[in-house]
């Protein structure tokens, strides 16, 4: 599987662990949509998948690196 800037990152004394994929180049919300939808279509949290407009980083609540991985390799990324 070809290396994707998918990272699981650990905050606050292991208590917080988010998912963040970087580099993301052209549509950032419209990608942060398709994962909402398709990812986390069951999910009734809010704020699971949200936008860092600072660094074009999508960041996902939880430890779901290994299934975005699978998800953006299917899509052709």
């Amino acid at each position: 599987m070809k290396e994707l800037p998918v990272y699981v990152d650990i905050k606050n004394g292991r208590t917080r662990v988010l998912t963040e994929i970087s580099r993301v180049e052209g549509d950032v919300e419209e990608l942060c949509n398709d994962i909402r939808k398709e990812l986390f279509y069951e999910s009734q949290e809010k704020n699971l998948v949200r936008v860092n407009h600072t660094n074009n980083h999508v960041i996902i609540k939880g430890r779901h690196g290994f299934m975005v991985k699978e998800w953006l390799a299917k899509k052709g990324f």
